[in-house]
């Protein structure tokens, strides 16, 4: 009983707080009229007595409140403008100052230029909203829970990689090998041309590559310190046959090949002829082959490429080392060292034994294993989007799960390049050094402390049953194995670098997680159309200036020889004062010009407007990112919210169901939790999951819909609508001045209007007492209105009259209030109850039809497959077969016993038939039919044992199962 009154306080309160007075001139949008009593009024009905402070949590009982033009984010910025202090409590006056001019009075004035800001419930959301949040809350949480997988990831191939490539001992080797070919009597950058290079060949690269002193380097075939050679050093040389020459005019082709063939060099296929250089041949015997070489003109005009190539080992680094020193043949007859540390191709160093521990396999087992689980987690995304066909495809494969997919197969190809090296270097490379008499020759070479001449290394050869042509055979072997292993071997670093690219970009997609590190693809996002827009300005600009450059230096300066390398060099930073004193004066003038207009427009204000563009964006996208959580705070968010949700329904799986183009699981723009647990019945998705998914997607929505805001326009119309306003009062008020001088120069006698009616127009229409809107009508009333001024008696008189006279009808309204109160109460009594009554039916009624669709659900299952037809016409076939039994009774007389038995058969037969009527007709429950004709079957059966003897029971007995199995 105490509830029911509660209640119903509760009610009369509520209806109570809509009669305010504080509300209409909210609507109204006149805010100014809103006074410390409206204010006081609306608290006191919430319950606020002045003896007790003043909270929000008093303000707040109005949340759930209807139809008072305000929102409920209204009431919490009211209570937060009120309480600026931060006190917990505040006054009446702080709660008129926040109605009336905080944030509540903002949007009250945005609401009446028709900015109406949507309401978001907790109880629905739009089916748009629902699937946008779903896509951001899944992304959000996968982004975050790749960021320690990413970081192992980067971390397990990082370690492997740098274990296994050996990049310093590389380093190493490359650069001595480096000085072997620039050191000597003869430097290489002196050589220029096929004649100046067999001098250097011969006068400085052989005393560097060969030691023939015992003394001092007492081991054949060593490099340095620790290098050894296997085998020979082979030259390799690559070249084109004479070819018919291109189309050209022939005087000029006369001056050229004066023989009158008309043949060119380069035309031909290119072919290969390689030499071997044994460490154990003697000093005299190489410069000799030499001599031979230079006399022959082996590097002639059609050579395109000479390669100088070595294979070496040095145990102490466990690594075996491919040196190539490549020299092009240009066209001009130019011969230019495409060797150095970093040039592709020219050298590879790679592990003699990849795994010499079993714990170095660590790295690259435990990154297999993450790769595999990134892969695993990828397919569980994949399955079920391309079970939805082309169209879940196409929604899936955006830019970063194709990042995801990217990695994963590069990750693949690389671990497979990998292996194939590790079994080329531990299968293959152990047999082909095996094959090599290196060993006997280097025992021949000790024992006689000499080297030899050719004819006595065939001669050696001999004795291990080789030859000079077999050896070499061996040798081009050797070469080609090694040649294959670090041709792979590179095709692994280039991948690698590839795929920390892709590593990067996995980064970035963790980054998204969490709006402190997202900041900077946020920024690349965001200045994209700027900085693209400046790039068509810049490099307009940069490229005429490559240009130009190429045309003032680059027959002098190398970097400015080519278009490419002009745009590269110039990048760089261009020429300097070396470059521009050789030319004339005037030429130099023209120089200092390109130059200092180059560093003023493109290096000083172009590439500043660049980063201003960039700084500009950051600050931007910072400031709007306002307080976001750290990292870790949202770690510990996710880690409860996934305790909280881990019996829901998976995220991805329902992003896939609602997005089906075809059969969408969810196809009404309305989401409400009956609505959604109704779609997704099959799956026995829970109450708490549909509301939890509709609330924070109407609260994800909200966020992202974020406030109105005004615009300039908005701005002066809310400002002429405030001075119109402000011009109609100082007008109004103007009449009343002039109305109360009119009454005070007027007897008290007869009837006066009153002065704010008559200023509203809705006085009395007599001469001279009608509306006044003219200074002269208000000049010439006040002249004519002077009468004889009444004595003190006659105007006390009066005014006890007036004052009688306004007592009654005071009285009078009274009654009429509390008589039309009264009534209301009554009224709304009865309202009231009529309300709650359809309240509790209404609940029950919505919990009987979920049931009612959950047993139609599993009904519809149940006849799955069953002929409908059939089962309509099951009743006649049983009264059928009830009318067959009656006449057989008849027809063989049975006795009455016989006939007291047909009885409950016969009942029970139609029985059954009612049954399956109903069943067919109203789809109540489930049906069984072969249960129903197995009934059948044995109440026949059971009354032929009774009524027949046993010999007519086997006559009977198939004209009896035919009509059964109908």
């Amino acid at each position: 009983m105490a509830t029911m009154l509660d209640d119903d306080e509760a009610e009369l309160n509520e209806e109570m707080v809509k009669a305010c007075n504080i509300w209409e001139k909210l609507k109204n949008c006149e805010l100014q009229t809103i006074t410390e009593a409206d204010v006081e009024q609306l608290v006191s009905i919430l319950g606020w007595v002045p003896e007790m402070p003043l909270t929000a949590e008093i303000v707040l009982k109005l949340i759930g409140v209807e139809a008072l033009g305000i929102q409920d984010t209204d009431l919490h910025l009211l209570c937060k403008n009120a309480d600026s202090e931060g006190i917990g409590h505040f006054t009446i006056s702080d709660l008129h100052k926040a109605f009336v001019e905080g944030d509540v009075a903002f949007r009250v004035a945005k609401r009446s230029l028709h900015y109406v800001e949507k309401e978001y419930k907790v109880s629905e959301c739009n089916i748009q909203d629902l699937i946008d949040w779903m896509h951001y809350e899944y992304e959000t949480k996968q982004a975050l829970w790749s960021l320690p997988q990413t970081m192992a990831l980067f971390g397990f191939f990082a370690t492997a990689a740098t274990m296994h490539l050996q990049v310093f001992e590389a380093f190493a080797a490359s650069r001595l090998f480096m000085y072997l070919l620039d050191w000597g009597n003869i430097l290489r950058a002196f050589v220029w041309d096929r004649h100046s290079y067999m001098l250097w060949f011969k006068g400085a690269w052989l005393d560097n590559y060969f030691k023939w002193n015992f003394d001092t380097d007492p081991f054949p075939g060593r490099l340095g310190r620790e290098f050894q050679l296997i085998g020979a050093v082979r030259l390799r040389k690559k070249w084109r046959p004479f070819g018919q020459c291109e189309p050209i005019a022939d005087v000029w082709l006369n001056l050229y090949d004066s023989t009158g063939e008309k043949q060119c060099h380069y035309e031909g296929d290119e072919q290969v002829e390689d030499l071997y250089f044994l460490y154990h041949e003697s000093k005299a015997t190489m410069e000799e082959r030499i001599d031979n070489l230079t006399a022959a003109y082996w590097m002639n005009s059609n050579t395109t490429w000479f390669n100088i190539e070595c294979v070496v080992y040095n145990p102490h680094q466990g690594v075996i080392s491919y040196q190539r020193a490549n020299h092009e043949i240009e066209a001009s007859g130019f011969i230019r060292a495409r060797t150095g540390i970093f040039g592709p191709g020219n050298a590879e160093t790679f592990l003699a034994d990849p795994y010499p521990e079993l714990w170095s396999a660590f790295p690259d087992l435990a990154y297999v294993l993450l790769i595999v689980a990134i892969f695993y987690g990828e397919l569980k995304e994949f399955i079920p989007a391309a079970v939805n066909g082309l169209d879940g495809v196409k929604d899936y494969l955006g830019f970063w799960n194709m990042v995801d997919w990217i990695a994963i197969l590069t990750g693949f190809v690389i671990v497979g390049m990998w292996m194939r090296v590790v079994l080329m270097i531990v299968n293959d490379l152990p047999q082909v050094l095996g094959s090599l008499p290196t060993y006997y020759l280097d025992q021949q070479v000790l024992m006689n402390r000499t080297f030899f001449t050719m004819e006595e290394i065939e001669g050696i050869l001999n004795q291990v049953d080789n030859t000079r042509e077999s050896y070499e055979a061996s040798l081009a072997n050797l070469f080609g194995n090694i040649e294959q292993i670090s041709d792979t071997h590179m095709l692994v670093r280039w991948m690698i670098v590839l795929y920390l690219s892709c590593l990067m970009m996995k980064f970035f997609k963790s980054f998204r997680a969490n709006e402190r590190l997202d900041v900077v693809i946020k920024t690349i996002t965001d200045s994209a159309v700027d900085v693209g827009h400046f790039m068509i300005a810049f490099c307009s600009m940069f490229i005429c200036y490559a240009m130009a450059g190429m045309l003032l230096f680059g027959f002098r300066v190398m970097g400015f020889s080519s278009v490419i390398f002009s745009i590269y060099f110039n990048w760089r930073g261009g020429v300097g004062l070396a470059d521009i004193e050789y030319h004339p004066v005037w030429y130099q003038v023209v120089c200092y010009c390109w130059s200092m207009t180059y560093q003023l427009l493109i290096i000083t204000l172009m590439l500043n407007i660049l980063v201003g563009l960039i700084f500009e964006a950051y600050g931007r996208i910072h400031g709007a990112a306002g307080q976001p959580p750290t990292l870790v705070e949202q770690v510990f968010v996710e880690t409860e919210k996934m305790r909280e949700t881990k019996a829901f329904i998976d995220e991805w799986y329902l992003i896939c169901e609602l997005e089906d183009d075809d059969f969408p699981a969810h196809p009404r723009e309305l989401v409400t939790v009956r609505s959604l647990r109704q779609a997704f019945s099959k799956d026995k998705m829970t109450k708490a999951n549909a509301e939890y998914l509709i609330a924070c997607a109407s609260a994800w929505a909200k966020k992202k819909a974020g406030e109105t805001q005004m615009s300039l326009l908005d701005g002066i119309r809310l400002i002429g609508h405030i001075k119109t306003n402000s011009l109609k009062v100082v007008n109004l008020l103007s009449h009343l001045e002039l109305l109360s001088k009119i009454d005070i120069a007027k007897p008290l006698s007869g009837t006066a209007d009153d002065p704010l009616t008559v200023a509203q127009g809705k006085g009395s229409t007599a001469p001279g007492t009608g509306p006044l809107r003219r200074s002269s009508d208000l000049q010439l009333a006040i002249a004519q209105a002077k009468e004889p001024e009444l004595t003190e008696e006659e105007v006390f008189d009066k005014v006890n009259a007036v004052t009688a006279m306004l007592s009654k009808v005071l009285s009078d309204s009274c009654y009429f209030d509390d008589e039309l109160a009264y009534a209301m109460e009554e009224h709304y009594s009865k309202v009231s109850d009529q309300i709650a009554w359809a309240q509790r039916k209404l609940v029950t009624l919505t919990d009987r039809c979920e049931k009612t669709e959950i047993g139609m659900g599993k009904l519809s299952e149940c006849f799955t497959g069953v002929d409908s037809h059939a089962m309509r016409a099951m009743p006649a076939r049983l009264i059928e077969l009830a009318d067959w039994l009656r006449d057989l009774r008849q027809k063989k007389n049975h006795d009455s016993s016989g006939m007291t038995d047909m009885g409950p058969i016969k009942a029970r037969l139609d029985s059954i038939s009612d049954d399956i009527s109903k069943l067919v007709l109203l789809n109540s429950q489930q049906v069984d039919i072969l249960d129903a004709l197995r009934h059948v079957e044995s109440a026949v059966m059971e009354l032929n044992e009774k009524t027949q003897p046993e010999a007519q029971a086997k006559e009977i007995a198939p004209s009896r199962g035919s009509p059964a199995r109908k």
